[in-house]
């Protein structure tokens, strides 16, 4: 599809998701005391 993929990453995988084309967005905070950070993949 034409449409962009957005997640939230915990820190600790965020190299995987970059393996998969992803690409960080934001600043990084924190949910229920573990790091995260947006993640976008363009169509």
């Amino acid at each position: 599809g034409d449409s962009e993929v957005m997640l939230y990453a915990q820190r600790s995988a965020e190299g995987f998701y970059q393996h998969l084309g992803f690409v960080p967005r934001g600043e990084p905070f924190e949910e229920v005391g573990i790091p995260h950070i947006e993640m976008v993949k363009a169509p």
